[in-house]
């Protein structure tokens, strides 16, 4: 089974001023949900390990092969998806697609809002589950995409194989409080 898990970015004051979240706030917010999560379900020991990537960029644990997990980011948003198979997530902001971008990479210049953004979703979990990245070009392993609730204004979907993924958890209230002594 694959955990979801999402948590809204806390704004600094350099957000505040200007805006918007950046990459490196974006970055921190989705290490600290990963660690936290490590340490909820696999133990102080998880918190620890080293993360390497593969050919592509893929992260992954070498000392802990059987902890899988794939994290995104969009806006003020950070996911993370875990389990023990082969996982990619995918958040995305709803916003408009031009024609052509999505001619060419969705293969359909007439979807728009919502549909492109799912679409583009399925198609980067797609290439985070295999570890190929978003331009994949072999879309032959079995796979099933499930898009789960998100907050208003984005899509989230998971790619895996089983198609077995818990809902998105939010609330981190108890995982908080039980970091906070860490």
């Amino acid at each position: 089974m694959i955990r979801v898990f999402i948590r809204q970015i806390q704004r600094s004051e350099h957000v505040q001023e200007q805006g918007r979240v950046t990459l490196t706030e974006q970055r921190a917010c989705a290490d600290a949900l990963l660690r936290c999560v490590l340490r909820e379900y696999y133990g102080e020991s998880a918190v620890g390990l080293a993360i390497a990537r593969g050919e592509n960029g893929k992260p992954y644990f070498p000392g802990a092969p059987e902890i899988c997990y794939n994290i995104s980011h969009a806006g003020d948003y950070a996911v993370l998806a875990i389990g023990e198979e082969p996982v990619g997530v995918d958040i995305e902001k709803i916003r408009p697609i031009h024609p052509r971008v999505a001619e060419r990479y969705l293969g359909n210049a007439h979807l728009t809002g919502r549909e492109a953004i799912l679409a583009w979703t399925k198609r980067e979990s797609y290439g985070k589950f295999t570890g190929e990245g978003v331009f994949a070009k072999d879309y032959t392993l079995p796979h099933v995409f499930t898009e789960l609730a998100a907050p208003e204004g984005y899509v989230i979907c998971v790619c895996t194989a089983s198609g077995e993924v818990a809902a998105a958890e939010s609330d981190f209230t108890e995982l908080d409080k039980k970091n906070e002594g860490s």
